[in-house]
């Protein structure tokens, strides 16, 4: 997970790539007629919100995340306080460490400020990586864009048996794999340099490794090849069930359980719900810690009249963008207690020989 740096790029609302604009321009012909006026918010929160609030995106200019902040941007300002205007300022590299280092440090809690950032960062944090100097416990969510994730492994791996885990590196989102494996009984060993869905499809079908992680929208074209070579699903990641999927397949605890395994509990499960989380959060949209409640209401309320734009949801097919509650359970997932935490990057250094810098 490597981060460009300290680059800052100051972008008003719309300066985006080609893509971004258009569906931002839909977005707002779509909102009109579908979000509520400002003038719906408690007053006091209304009035203690400034004429320009802006959205600190934890990434680098032309990014993914940009084009994420664009869509939300337009998306939220209708529900607004009349006159207020959306910046947006592009901090960082895609993992999204420096953007959140500075929302941890720089940013007051006048709910004027809120950050969009990818689970990467969060995975940075969990993992130990000294560069994180921040974390989802100060974050107060508002929004969350959630992608489906399943493992997917070879038929007929009994508990116990050592396998082949398809990872991109050392730590990422591949850990949900792998530590899920390592927690349902098998003996995982990761085999690097799988960078991306297609390799890590194409890995396990030509028997490179025994189990991968695939995320993303529409798996069902590649479950179905794989199918063709003695694999399939076995657990999916908690926040949302991929399309192509049985809505009723198993999560990790279930998975276990049909084992013959005791239910998961302990401080290295609440840690693989953390990293789980992160591998399945496309961006988090959060306030600072102590905002107060009633503009943390008024965004959130702006967040879940947004989140029902069709426009929104066509931006990016399979990617779920999911208001509070469901945005606060997956940033509480993602800030597991401190044992949890010492436990994970305990596991990582034996596992994984994992020193971060």
């Amino acid at each position: 997970m490597s981060d460009a740096g300290p680059t800052s790029v100051r972008a008003r609302r719309g300066r985006t790539t080609p893509l971004g604009r258009r569906a931002a321009l839909g977005l707002c012909a779509g909102a009109l007629g579908q979000v509520v006026s400002g003038h719906n918010a408690p007053a006091n929160a209304a009035e203690a919100l400034a004429q320009t609030c802006r959205i600190l995106v934890a990434g680098p200019a032309g990014g993914r995340l940009e084009i994420w902040a664009t869509l939300l941007a337009a998306a939220l300002q209708p529900a607004l306080p009349a006159g207020t205007m959306l910046q947006q300022e592009l901090v960082g590299g895609e993992d999204g460490v420096t953007g959140a280092n500075q929302f941890a440090t720089r940013v007051p809690p006048d709910g004027n400020t809120l950050m969009l950032a990818p689970g990467d960062a969060v995975l940075a944090w969990l993992s130990g990586d000294k560069r994180a100097h921040h974390g989802a416990a100060r974050w107060l969510a508002v929004a969350a864009g959630v992608v489906p994730a399943v493992v997917v492994a070879r038929v007929g791996l009994a508990a116990g048996q050592p396998l082949r885990v398809g990872m991109a590196g050392t730590v990422g989102r591949d850990l949900a794999a792998l530590l899920g494996l390592e927690l349902a009984g098998f003996a995982p060993t990761p085999v690097f340099g799988v960078l991306d869905r297609t390799a890590a499809g194409q890995a396990l079908a030509g028997g490179a490794v025994d189990a991968v992680l695939l995320r993303g929208g529409d798996l069902s074209a590649d479950l179905a090849a794989l199918a063709t070579h003695g694999a399939a699903p076995i657990f999916a990641l908690p926040a949302a069930a991929p399309d192509g999927v049985d809505r009723a397949m198993p999560e990790l605890a279930d998975f276990i359980r049909h084992l013959g395994g005791a239910a998961p509990a302990g401080p290295l499960y609440d840690a693989w719900r953390g990293v789980a989380a992160a591998a399945q959060t496309e961006f988090a949209l959060v306030l600072p810690a102590l905002t107060a409640a009633p503009l943390v209401a008024l965004w959130r309320q702006a967040a879940s009249q947004a989140a029902d734009l069709p426009e929104l949801r066509a931006a990016f097919p399979g990617i779920s963008v999911v208001p509070a509650p469901a945005a606060i359970a997956l940033t509480d997932a993602m800030a597991p207690d401190a044992a949890a935490i010492a436990e994970l990057r305990a596991w990582l250094a034996v596992r994984l020989n994992w020193r971060p810098a």
